[in-house]
């Protein structure tokens, strides 16, 4: 498969699937419901079960092939330049809060107040500091699930925490 999964096609998922040893009846199932990358990223274990994989071990198997492709969403991330982090790619999710105006008076508010007349270097506004810290805490939570797989973090938790770190200075 390759880097980005929006672009993978019916047959390369169901190429992917026989290389991970299904059988072939699940196989069957993905190409029949023309299943491609962007529907396998979409996919939950109800509608696993109403496709017709009813055995719980194929269903997590599948969900554990879906965790682990490459969620490059290639066209649909922004990039943000960041003077501290460089460039940080972020999630449309975050781009559309970004883009609110209620984010955006951020620019104006000062991170360290007054004390840039004292060091000129310490110029950078909550705005700024609000996206650092949305992609810092993206890292951690990633860096927790590869490290401790154990607590069942999903993809959606970690964006739930970049929301979270993004919107923190929000009031």
């Amino acid at each position: 498969m390759n880097n980005d999964c929006l672009s993978t096609t019916v047959d390369m998922v169901c190429e992917m699937l026989m290389a991970k040893q299904f059988e072939e009846v699940v196989v069957e199932i993905f190409r029949k419901n023309r299943i491609d990358g962007t529907a396998l990223l979409l996919l939950s274990d109800s509608d696993l079960k109403e496709l017709g994989i009813v055995a719980l071990g194929d269903r997590k198997k599948i969900q554990k092939l879906i965790e682990e492709l490459p969620k490059k969403r290639s066209g649909l991330q922004k990039v943000f330049r960041d003077p501290v982090h460089g460039h940080i790619e972020l999630d449309p999710l975050l781009v559309k809060i970004i883009d609110t105006p209620q984010f955006q008076r951020l620019r104006y508010i000062k991170q360290l107040g007054g004390k840039y007349h004292v060091y000129p270097g310490a110029c950078h506004n909550r705005f700024e500091h609000s996206i650092g810290v949305a992609h810092l805490a993206g890292e951690l939570v990633e860096m927790l699930k590869k490290q401790q797989p154990d607590l069942g973090i999903s993809d959606d938790d970690v964006l739930c925490v970049m929301v979270a770190g993004l919107c923190h200075d929000l009031a």
